[in-house]
């Protein structure tokens, strides 16, 4: 008789909950977003757009999705504004305002989320950070350009304005995809600073482009790791961060990690760093140029490419403890400019595996097999003007390089490789799939 009760009584609440739920998917909608729009309205079409996108952002409720034209829009007068990113809202940039489907958009259509609140061009003064959230879930930014962020702030006891200068996430759960991060700056994490909380939570990045950002750090109360990507934790689980089909280029870190810094401080608050298919050139750090990961942490880099990154310690690739596989690591500069294998690699060998990666003047210095000290030949590193550090610059491989079909197909993480090739496929000569090593297939 219980049971019987009891599963009545779950039906009739199981009910009610999908009737909620289909009655908050109705109520969901698109709030329209144009700076230009001559005559501002209630942002439920195009022509009546709200012309501010903090109008829409206040109306937002779970389940909508704010369309933004592309223009420049900054937060607000104060440098403690900032946009909100809200529970279970995306924000899409990069329309023209005409499309019907969120798909039409495109990131060449620049919807830029700036901090330069005073408009005079120069950090001094801008938003802490352009965009934070607090507690939430399934909020999701979109194809937008995020810049100027500046968080400086004087008070040790104010994280939220001294850390991530673009993005501000504190025990939240976020979906950042296809967006341009660059120019921000802050004491540590200098794009995007992840601050745990009591909560399980996961962040996600997908092809991403981080650039020129910079974690400067504090001299009397420290600071100073991550420049594109700051994760620290003195007390809560560390969240569970996820990078695939990213680039950073030129972001410097005076602490750890120039492009990610992922560095926990208990072991029973072990979370979790996957990296895949993603590029790093010229970032550079006190240790770890590209990545570091420290204590508590389980971190799996896979098929990424590594090059020019630059360490004033070891580590100039990457200096962490966890798995390398099919990556590439190549002129990567350590102490004193040297590109021995520490300047690529570097690791407590007890905690550091490295299956089938291309590393410069490799030692076998770490448990694992099947890698390779073997010139990759690049096609163009420095890309097609000539700068190294810029966003052009290519990893891609030559057909005849070593890393061709070098890598082991037990450990592939998506489907896709850096610019959007599929991973694993047949040859042309009907030889088995193998990936290639690094974030480009041939």
């Amino acid at each position: 008789m219980f049971r019987g009760k009891h599963s009545r009584s779950a039906g009739r609440r199981a009910a009610a909950l999908l009737v909620v739920g289909l009655a908050a998917a109705c109520q969901a909608r698109v709030i329209y977003v144009d700076q230009s729009v001559a005559l501002p309205g209630d942002g439920s079409t195009w022509a009546a757009a709200f012309a501010d996108l903090q109008d829409a952002i206040a109306v937002a409720a779970p389940g909508d999705e704010i369309w933004v034209v592309q223009g420049v829009y900054t937060p607000g007068p104060s440098r403690r504004d900032f946009f909100a990113i809200k529970e279970s809202v995306a924000i899409y940039g990069g329309f023209l305002g005409t499309e019907t489907r969120v798909w039409e958009r495109d990131i060449v259509n620049r919807t830029i989320l700036s901090g330069d609140i005073d408009g005079d061009g120069t950090p001094a003064g801008n938003s802490y950070s352009v965009l934070a959230g607090k507690n939430i879930r399934g909020a999701k930014v979109s194809s937008c350009w995020i810049e100027g962020g500046n968080a400086d702030g004087s008070d040790p006891a104010a994280l939220e304005y001294r850390r991530g200068g673009a993005i501000f996430l504190e025990n939240s759960s976020a979906a950042i995809e296809q967006c341009r991060i660059r120019n921000n700056m802050a004491l540590a994490g200098g794009a995007v600073f992840i601050e745990p909380g009591p909560d399980d939570t996961e962040v996600s990045f997908w092809r991403c482009f981080f650039n020129g950002n910079l974690a400067f750090g504090d001299p009397m109360f420290g600071d100073g790791a991550g420049g594109g990507i700051g994760v620290e934790n003195l007390q809560y689980t560390m969240p569970q961060v996820t990078v695939d089909r990213c680039h950073f280029t030129s972001n410097d870190a005076a602490a750890g990690g120039g492009a990610i810094n992922f560095n926990g401080d208990d072991a029973d608050l072990e979370g979790r760093l996957v990296v895949s298919n993603s590029v790093f050139s010229t970032n550079s750090a006190a240790s770890g140029g590209g990545i570091y990961a420290g204590c508590c942490c389980d971190v799996h880099v896979l098929g990424s490419s590594f090059w020019n990154n630059s360490a004033a310690g070891s580590g100039g690739g990457v200096m962490l403890k966890g798995r390398l596989y099919n990556n590439i690591f190549w002129r990567n500069l350590g102490f004193a400019g040297s590109m021995d294998r520490a300047a690529q690699v570097d690791g407590d060998p007890l905690s550091l595996v490295a299956i089938h990666n291309d590393i410069m003047a490799y030692d076998g210095a770490f448990d694992g097999y099947g890698n390779i000290d073997a010139d990759p030949l690049f096609t163009n590193p420095p890309g097609h003007d000539g700068f190294a550090g810029t966003l052009d610059d290519s990893l891609a491989i030559l057909p005849r390089s070593a890393c061709v079909q070098a890598g082991d197909n037990a450990f592939v993480f998506g489907t896709l490789d850096f610019p959007g090739k599929r991973r694993v496929s047949p040859n042309r000569r009907g030889a088995p799939a193998i990936i290639d090593m690094g974030a480009y297939e041939i």
